[in-house]
């Protein structure tokens, strides 16, 4: 059951992927040129967030600064950190995150531009679900 509701969300992720992009021609390249990545992504983001939320967002066009939201049971945290400082590992390691992991994850949305990560809950006949979905860039 799982399973299928991964596969599920997995498809959702993708249709959205290609939704909110500017043209389906720049979406189907690529998704195509960058699946790989793409899929390795979503399956470190999934594997982490479900450890402990956090989302990512890169905050300027040349990807050298990034968003962290360290997400609470009551409280938000939102840290900008330039992606060589070392306050980003610092405060990775003081909330508890895997930070080789994180910054691997990183690492690897930078070098296809993906703009953000992050996982939302909505519901289905009054059912949770949960959906990851990445912002790429041009």
């Amino acid at each position: 059951m799982k399973s299928a509701i991964l596969h599920i969300n997995f498809f959702v992720f993708v249709i959205c992927l290609f939704c909110c992009c500017t043209t389906t021609t720049y979406t189907t390249a690529y998704y195509r040129k960058n699946s790989v990545t793409v899929n390795s992504i979503y399956a470190q983001y999934n594997k982490l967030y479900f450890e402990k939320p956090f989302s990512v967002e890169f905050k300027d066009k040349t990807f050298n600064y990034i968003s962290l939201e360290i997400i609470k049971d009551t409280i938000r945290y939102i840290y900008t950190f330039r992606l060589n400082e070392k306050k980003l590992a610092d405060t990775l390691d003081k909330y508890g995150f895997q930070t080789a992991l994180i910054v691997n994850m990183i690492n690897d949305m930078r070098s296809i531009k993906c703009t953000w990560i992050n996982k939302m809950d909505f519901y289905v006949n009054r059912r949770k679900e949960y959906m990851i979905y990445m912002s790429v860039r041009e």
